[in-house]
């Protein structure tokens, strides 16, 4: 499963899920993984940027649009696989230290950002990964 995010597309992509009840509230180590492939043989551009937005909201609470978190990653260089490996594959981590509870309710999306030099071919959104301490461990 995954998404193309084509050049210039702003559109959000977006994940929902519970937090798993073992989480230990409001961690330093709670982090977003997001995988991306680039089919990058003699395509113009050298870098790109993504935006993750969160919001985690209490089980029972209001869901409430002010607590969106942003986080850019800033400009991902584009490495040129050659003509023998066409696809590169990038992992882009996110912090998301102090605002993650048990049982949250999370909305994750993830949205490609307009860079000058902008690496000009799909990114391929392959998957996000959720990392968090556990209380159990």
């Amino acid at each position: 499963m995954g998404w193309i995010l084509p050049q210039g597309d702003t559109d959000e992509y977006s994940l929902y899920f519970n937090v798993p009840r073992d989480a230990f509230n409001k961690s330093r180590n709670t982090k977003m993984f997001v995988h991306l492939l680039t089919d990058n043989f003699d395509i113009p551009g050298n870098r790109f940027s993504i935006r993750l937005s969160s919001l985690f909201t209490r089980a029972n609470g209001v869901v409430n649009a002010d607590n969106i978190q942003v986080n850019n990653s800033g400009n991902i260089t584009v490495q040129n696989s050659g003509a023998s490996f066409r696809y590169s594959h990038y992992v882009i981590e996110f912090c998301l230290d102090d605002i993650v509870r048990a049982e949250d309710f999370a909305l994750l999306s993830v949205a490609s950002v307009t860079i000058p030099g902008d690496f000009t071919g799909p990114l391929l959104l392959t998957s996000i990964e959720f990392r968090y301490l556990s209380c159990e461990a």
